[in-house]
Order: C-alpha cells, then structure tokens, then sequence
C-alpha cells in the first residue's frame, strides 16, 4: 500500500478524491483510513509487477486485465522468431 499524500477532514471528501483519481492502469484498489478526528487518508494498492528474462536483459511486465504476462512476452517472442533464433530438436539435444 502507497499512502497518498492528501490529507482530509471527512470520509466523504476522501472517498470522492480516491474515486476520482483512481487510475486503473496503476492501481489495484484503495482503502480510506481514519487516523484520528477530522483526519482520513487515502492507500492505495498498486498493481504489482513482474520482472521477465528475455534474451540480452530483462524486462518489467505488468499484468494488467488478468493478462498472463510470461504469456503474453513468449507469444512476443514466438512472433518475431526466426530458424536462426528458434530452437530446434537437433539443436537442443545434446
């Protein structure tokens, strides 16, 4: 969880500001928490990210709409493979 750095006076006014600033690309979800009287905050529970190994270095995927992302970068990869880059029987056996 990310804490905003907003502060409010009611939950009325917290839940209106995460509403409107929630931005599904980034975020997963958010809480409003009391912290004392006249005092809310917004968290924020960020969409997590996955670091793939592909060929010379790594790449960081997020998965986004329950699109798996490992799938998503072999299908990639699978698309733009040539008979030079693709493995074969006969080069994998050993």
């Amino acid at each position: 969880m990310v804490r905003d750095n907003h502060t409010f006076t009611t939950v009325d006014q917290a839940l209106k500001y995460a509403r409107k600033d929630f931005d599904w690309r980034r975020h997963e979800n958010f809480e409003v928490k009391w912290l004392g009287p006249n005092h809310y905050v917004v968290d924020w529970q960020m969409k997590s990210e996955k670091t793939i190994p592909t060929g010379a270095g790594f790449r960081s995927v997020v998965d986004v709409d329950g699109v798996d992302a490992y799938l998503k970068v072999a299908q990639e990869q699978a698309d733009t493979a040539t008979p030079e880059t693709s493995p074969t029987e006969e080069k994998m056996s050993l």
